[in-house]
């Protein structure tokens, strides 16, 4: 059924019962079972899926720095080799007597 709106004039023909109310029977519950059943039934579902959650976000986590170091180690290699040709072809035009040619850095219009 749950929550309804209901008119405030409706609030106004409520009366108050003329015997008193039973009350249902329930068995006393100490605070330690409820504590218990709280924990049972809520927190260690709740505690299952943060887990969830956690595991598949370092999952995520991880894939991204591994794509991320990958491609920064090609980069590093790539300049690496670079500089490794410039310094290569260097020694030889010295051993022929001119003077080594500097690396292309990629700047346009020089």
């Amino acid at each position: 059924m749950g929550l309804r709106t209901t008119s405030p004039s409706y609030l106004l023909n409520c009366l108050a019962p003329e015997t008193a109310v039973p009350v249902p029977d329930m068995e006393s519950r100490t605070v330690e079972e409820i504590q218990a059943w709280a924990y049972e039934q809520i927190t260690e579902r709740q505690l299952e899926q943060v887990k969830a959650i956690r595991a598949e976000e370092c999952e995520l986590r991880r894939e991204y720095l591994n794509t991320a170091f990958t491609d920064l180690i090609l980069e590093l290699q790539e300049e690496l080799n670079d500089l490794q040709q410039a310094q290569l072809f260097g020694e030889e035009q010295q051993r022929r007597g001119r003077a080594p040619a500097p690396p292309d850095r990629g700047v346009e219009g020089t």
